[in-house]
């Protein structure tokens, strides 16, 4: 599902970058990767998802790429366009008007996170807020996460003593990674790929590597139920 606002791209201009910076092939180097992998990005307003982009990432078979803008329901469309953080991803209300809620969107997103290890750039966002989404509505979002920030911290912990961050466009930066979209969910997605794998290639060498990535990862907590609505 693709919108029409600024920062999106079709799927085919999607799956052009996976192929074109040959990621699905570059992953599959590393087998202590948690396959499947699906790198996830959220943009919010304060309290509430607006828009969702996923890539997934299955041994043999073909990436699978997704985006959707979230339409916020009643309590998001009384707030100020204050709350609604476009200062920050450029959304705003009228471009959501008549976009599918997060319960419309449940499927699509079990099919891309139902069975998949959750990657993204401080993944505790994204995990915090759609389980919060989707226990509103009686369920659960229960997975195992891999976070790239805590890959960074491990592998780089000098960049804070040299006055440098770990934030995503930070590291893009100092790794030549350009965001297509900065702070809006397609572009972090893809970016947050680039950036692991760039993180990853250059510490090939570093025999703490896979330790370094798996002290990145979080088991999911609980029993692990089916964490879906319907």
């Amino acid at each position: 599902m693709w919108g029409g606002a600024a920062g999106d791209v079709d799927v085919n201009t999607a799956l052009t970058w996976l192929w074109r910076t040959y990621a699905p092939q570059r992953l599959l180097n590393y087998s202590f990767l948690p396959f499947p992998l699906t790198f996830v990005d959220i943009e919010t307003t304060r309290d509430r998802i607006v828009e969702v982009a996923t890539v997934r990432f299955t041994r043999n078979q073909v990436p699978s790429v997704f985006h959707t803008y979230v339409n916020p329901g009643a309590s998001g469309w009384r707030r100020s366009t204050d709350y609604w953080n476009t200062e920050i991803h450029g959304l705003t209300p009228q471009q959501l008007m008549g976009r599918p809620t997060l319960q419309q969107l449940l499927p699509l997103l079990h099919q891309q996170l139902g069975d998949a290890t959750a990657v993204g750039h401080n993944v505790a966002f994204e995990r915090r807020f759609l389980h919060q989404e989707i226990s509103a509505l009686g369920g659960a979002f229960v997975r195992p996460e891999l976070c790239t920030l805590k890959l960074a911290r491990r592998l780089y912990p000098e960049r804070k003593a040299e006055g440098s961050s770990h934030k995503l466009d930070d590291l893009a930066a100092s790794f030549d990674i350009r965001n297509p979209a900065p702070h809006r969910a397609i572009g972090d997605t893809f970016t947050t790929i680039w950036v692991m794998l760039a993180m990853l290639e250059r510490n090939a060498d570093n025999p703490q590597l896979a330790a370094h990535v798996a002290e990145s990862q979080r088991a999911p907590d609980g029993r692990r139920r089916n964490p879906w609505v319907g």
